[in-house]
C-alpha cells in the first residue's frame, strides 16, 4: 500500500543555505553535500509508488532543479516564495500538479502557514518557517499547524500517518 509523505524548503541550489541554517538545522558543509543527504533521507523511506507533497522552495539552479528526477515516488508540489526560477512546464517534468493552496482531508497544504482565521477547523501542513514552528498566545506549540521544513522535519519526507497519529508532536518539533 502506497504512503503519503510532506516535506518543504528543500533548497536544491540555495548556495547559502547551509550559512542561513546556522549550520545548526542542515547536515553538510556545502549546499552539494546537503542536497544528497536530502535525496539519501528521501529515498530511504519513500518507496516508488508512494506519493510526495513538496510545499515549496524547491530548486534555485538547475543542478538542483535536474536532482528533483533523484528523488523516488510520485511527487506534487504547492509553490512557494521562491520557486520562480522554473516555469510550470519545467516544474511539471517533475511533478504531476503545481498548485498554491490545496485541500488534503482534515488538513490545508500550503508553503507560508496561514493565518488562523482562515484555517476553518482544518490543520495547516507547511514550511516556510524552517527550524521556526509555530506557537500559541501561551508559548506553546500550535498543534493546528504541522511544519514540516526539511529544518524541522530532520531532513527526512513527513510520513502522513505520524502526522495523524500524532507522532509529529510527541516528537516536539526542533
Amino acid at each position: 500500500m502506497s504512503k503519503v509523505f510532506f516535506i518543504s524548503d528543500l533548497h536544491f541550489g540555495h548556495k547559502n543555505i547551509i550559512q542561513f541554517a546556522d549550520g545548526r538545522w542542515r547536515t553538510g558543509d556545502t549546499w552539494q553535500e546537503n542536497m544528497q543527504v536530502i535525496i539519501a533521507q528521501w529515498n530511504a523511506v519513500v518507496d516508488k509508488g508512494d506519493l510526495v507533497w513538496v510545499l515549496g522552495d524547491t530548486a534555485f539552479n538547475q543542478e538542483g532543479f535536474d536532482a528533483l528526477g533523484e528523488l523516488k515516488g510520485r511527487k506534487k508540489l504547492i509553490r512557494g516564495n521562491h520557486d520562480n526560477y522554473f516555469t510550470t512546464e519545467q516544474w511539471l517534468e517533475h511533478f504531476e500538479t503545481v498548485e498554491s493552496l490545496v485541500r488534503y482531508k482534515d488538513f490545508w497544504l500550503s508553503h507560508a502557514p496561514i493565518h488562523p482565521a482562515e484555517l476553518y477547523g482544518k490543520g495547516n501542513i507547511h514550511g516556510h518557517v524552517h527550524h521556526n514552528s509555530i506557537k500559541d498566545g501561551d508559548n506553546e506549540w500550535d498543534k493546528r499547524y504541522i511544519n514540516v521544513s526539511c529544518e524541522a522535519v530532520r531532513e527526512t519526507p513527513m510520513n502522513f500517518q505520524d502526522i495523524l497519529s500524532g507522532w509529529y508532536w510527541k516528537q516536539k518539533p526542533i
